[in-house]
């Protein structure tokens, strides 16, 4: 589970920073209190046998973006 919510969290903390410029407000699952606290204690908790896990997270979360990325607005 931790890989997953390392994947997704993650992301929302770096690219769904920039997908929030594309969507209307509100976006109140884009927006952190602390984001750096938050990116070093989901970091101090990764361990070396995540790895599998985490590229099952990350491929998941790549075909999940693949099919919603064409419903996104152009960015010019």
């Amino acid at each position: 589970m931790l890989a997953h919510l390392y994947t997704w969290h993650m992301g929302d903390l770096f690219g769904g920073q920039m997908i929030k410029k594309m969507l209307p407000p509100p976006h109140r699952n884009l927006e952190f209190k602390d984001p750096d606290g938050l990116k070093t204690a989901l970091r101090a908790k990764l361990t070396d046998d995540l790895g599998d896990e985490a590229i099952r997270s990350f491929n998941w979360a790549i075909r999940i973006m693949d099919e919603f990325a064409p419903r996104l607005p152009s960015v010019e």
